[in-house]
């Protein structure tokens, strides 16, 4: 839950997994860390009365954006404007060239 009209930061955590046993455990350390690049956010409002539609109200931008050294995605949303109600969030991320969508997950602004 997030209060109605106030600037919140969004986190949002990865995790990477190495399975290449050949590679020294140094090397993997470095591989966990900054290894995400490009990500973008998008938030959308559930309209309560009808059965899955949403109003777009932040498509996919990078505007805002941080990746954290720990891979930890950051954008600080501001609510002032927003009305009640459900909202969902959803990110993509780009790591070694290929484009990753995390799941949607909601916001209830009250």
């Amino acid at each position: 839950y997030v209060e109605l009209s106030s600037i919140v930061t969004l986190r949002v955590t990865t995790d990477t997994f190495v399975a290449n046993q050949n590679m020294s455990r140094e090397l993997k350390d470095m591989f966990r860390d900054s290894v995400l690049t490009n990500a973008n956010i998008r938030i959308r409002k559930r309209n309560p009365y009808t059965s899955g539609e949403m109003t777009t109200i932040q498509d996919w931008t990078s505007d805002g954006i941080i990746i954290s050294s720990e891979d930890t995605i950051l954008y600080t949303w501001d609510t002032q404007s927003l009305d009640k109600g459900d909202y969902v969030v959803e990110v993509n991320y780009q790591a070694l060239e290929q484009t990753f969508y995390s799941e949607e997950f909601s916001l209830v602004l009250r």
